[in-house]
Formats: structure tokens, sequence, C-alpha cells
């Protein structure tokens, strides 16, 4: 006879098998001794149900073969996994919620011998022909995991990414960055620091370099048409690019000063500085910066003439690698 509920829908009762084993003693619970929970049954995860008796002093038992994120507690909200082998503790009835996935058989295996006067365990066990569990997530193992392709999903789950060429995707990632009305705290040089922006999200940009990148020398040049070095050399691989000159002629007669990017180097340019009460300096500003040829070295300048010359140079740069 088919059972129909008030509306006319054919209820279908998911079937229940239930065991009571054959309890565990010292006497059997030794040698590799196996019980069968379940067997070729179909059956989707098994309820046990272990009642301890306060003889036990040692023993455990190993649900085999399952990984043991597959044995939960059935008392748990969040299935909390149980550790498999699982040691027996007196005078306690514990649950276990062992989800089949896939395998033929489900065996109690002994893993270590119980001992205790008068120790006895029983087993009842209830095969599922459903998974309470509707999902069980495993963790990747240690070590490098080839994962394939990762689609990203943007708002309300649109397509966000595209190949190269192609349209401009209807939506993006959007990229926040932090307001500042402060400069914030200084980090140490090679941490990881946030991208810097007005109130209104424009971004923040230094020019030329960052501030302990930059230098600048000053250099007094009496009336001499030696070549003199106006940027000491950086350090090994550090270019000393020259972002602004500044030539102020100090002697009564004027002439033409030449700047090189190392002693005796090239010719890089020349430049004719007035002389005079009312004589102004010779400001040039390079941008980009003027890049030096060769890393570590210094640049230099020198008069036409060391007759009646002389020269106040002040010379900015920014160190590049």
């Amino acid at each position: 006879m088919s059972l129909i509920d008030t509306a006319g829908n054919l209820q279908i009762v998911t079937g229940l098998a239930v065991l009571v084993l054959t309890p565990w003693t010292p006497a059997n619970w030794t040698g590799g001794f196996t019980a069968i929970l379940a067997q070729g049954t179909g059956c989707e995860s098994v309820c046990v149900q272990l009642d301890q008796n306060s003889s036990i002093t040692a023993g455990a038992v190993n649900w085999v073969t399952i990984p043991a994120t597959q044995v939960l507690d059935p008392t748990s909200a969040t299935f909390a996994q149980i550790a498999n082998p699982y040691t027996f503790v007196a005078s306690t009835n514990k649950p276990f919620l062992i989800v089949v996935g896939g395998y033929q058989s489900i065996r109690a295996l002994e893993s270590t011998p119980m001992t205790g006067a008068g120790a006895s365990i029983t087993a009842y066990v209830t095969q599922l022909a459903y998974s309470p569990v509707s999902n069980i997530v495993y963790a990747l193992p240690t070590g490098a995991n080839t994962i394939g392709k990762v689609d990203i999903l943007g708002n309300a789950g649109a397509i966000l990414d595209g190949a190269t060429g192609s349209a401009v995707p209807a939506n993006g990632i959007y990229n926040g960055v932090r307001a500042a009305t402060a400069n914030p705290a200084n980090a140490t040089n090679g941490n990881l620091v946030g991208i810097m922006a007005d109130k209104a999200g424009r971004l923040v940009v230094t020019n030329g370099h960052v501030r302990d990148l930059q230098g600048i020398q000053n250099t007094t040049i009496a009336a001499s048409g030696t070549e003199t070095t106006i940027i000491t050399a950086g350090t090994a691989g550090v270019f000393n690019d020259l972002c602004t000159l500044i030539l102020s002629g100090t002697g009564t007669a004027a002439t033409v000063w030449t700047l090189r990017s190392a002693t005796a180097g090239t010719l890089i340019g020349s430049f004719s500085v007035p002389v005079g009460a009312t004589a102004l300096p010779v400001i040039i500003t390079f941008v980009p910066p003027l890049a030096q040829a060769t890393a570590a070295n210094n640049w230099t300048i020198q008069a036409g003439t060391g007759t009646n010359t002389g020269c106040q140079v002040v010379a900015q740069f920014i160190k590049n690698t």
C-alpha cells in the first residue's frame, strides 16, 4: 500500500538499517580485530554510538579506511572532526558520524588492544541512505597545489577580467587608496606601505624621486681652469642623475663652463655664465633628469679660462640604480 498525504503527494521514507554489534571486550579487541559497520549496502553515511563502561583502562579504534575529514561529531553544530583513531574513554557514550564518500566497506579496526577487568563496549550502528552533511570542505595539502583556471566574478556576478586587446569589461575591481591630510609614519626600508591619495582620491606623486634618494651639493670654484667635482661619485652601482644645475659667476671675466659626468669624460654641455653685480645666475632644470653614463662616478665642471673666473655651483641630483 502506498502512503499518500492530504495533498495527494506520494510519501517516500528514507530507509534505515540498525545494527547492534557483538560487545567489544579485552577478549576479542586485540590482534587486529575487525568489526564490519557497512559493506556493499549503498548507504551514504553511518552513525555509530559507542557505549563504553567504567572498567576500560586502554584501547583505541581506527575507522578504516576513512580520512579524518569524514569522521565527524553529529552533536556538533558544525560537524567538528573527531580524531581517527579514537582512544576509548571510560564511562562515556560517544557518537560518530562517518561519511562514506564512495567507500564500499566501513570497518572498525582494533588500533590499540582493550584492557581493564570487565571492560566492555557496545556499538550501535545506524546505516543512513543519505548524508546529514551537505558539504565537506577539505583543506589543500601542504606544498604546491595546481588549482587550474579561477574565474573572478565581480558586481552582480559579472565577469570583470578580459583578454588583452578586448573590449573593456563592464565591471572592474575597485582599487581604493588611503586618504591623507597628514604624512604617515615612515616605514622601514623594504616594508609594505599603502598608496596615499588626497581626500578626493587623487594619487599623491613625488616629483623626481623619494626624498631619501635626492641629493644636493654646493661647490665654490675660485679663479681656476681646473676641472672640479660638483657631485661626488655615488657608491657601487649608483647613478647620480642630474636634475638641476645653478651657476652663479663670481669672477670679473665671463667664460664658458663645460659639464661632464665623469672626470675627463665626454662633454655633456657648455654654458656661458655672465658676471657682474647685476648678472643673474644660470638655472638649468633637466626633465627628465640628465642620466649619468656610468655608475659610481662624479660630475665635474671646468672654466674655459682660469683668469679672473670663478663660479658658485649648486647641483641637485637623484640616486638611481
